[in-house]
């Protein structure tokens, strides 16, 4: 399953970067993460509960920012483990400076679910990554600077 989408950040490119790189702040893409914790460099254990139209449980599995372009794209890979099974996500940023004080974030994110949860929930985990990205993108430009 493929997800894409572009959101402006009202930040210079430096600054997005810095934001986008910091797994915290992407853990807020991931619906009801409710922990991080780093394991080594760029490599982090995430857990959390999912529940999605009658599929909930608990999910843990790892974060991987690697492939960085430093200020222009990285990639994310999630791989979480639940009771259905695992599910994975490639997620690439690619950031243009569209002026000096304003960035473009492209993202395309490669889903992977279970076959169930696919059939089951599919269209509603596109809608939820869309309704994620736009909440977590609105929240980088909500930022104060510095």
């Amino acid at each position: 399953m493929k997800v894409e989408g572009t959101h402006e950040i009202h930040f210079p490119i430096d600054r997005t970067w810095n934001f986008l790189i910091d797994p915290h702040l992407i853990g807020k893409l991931i619906p009801n993460i409710s922990a991080i914790e780093k394991l080594r460099e760029d490599v982090y254990l995430v857990s959390g509960n999912l529940n999605i139209s009658g599929f909930s449980g608990m999910l843990s599995g790892t974060l991987h920012i690697h492939k960085k372009n430093e200020p222009k794209s990285f990639t994310v890979d999630i791989s979480q483990e639940g009771k259905w099974g695992v599910l994975s996500a490639s997620i690439d940023f690619v950031l243009t400076e569209s002026s000096p004080n304003d960035t473009l974030a492209n993202y395309n994110v490669q889903l992977k679910l279970p076959l169930l949860v696919k059939s089951m929930i599919g269209n509603k985990i596109k809608e939820l990554i869309h309704q994620n990205a736009t909440a977590f993108f609105q929240l980088l430009n909500d930022q104060k600077s510095d």
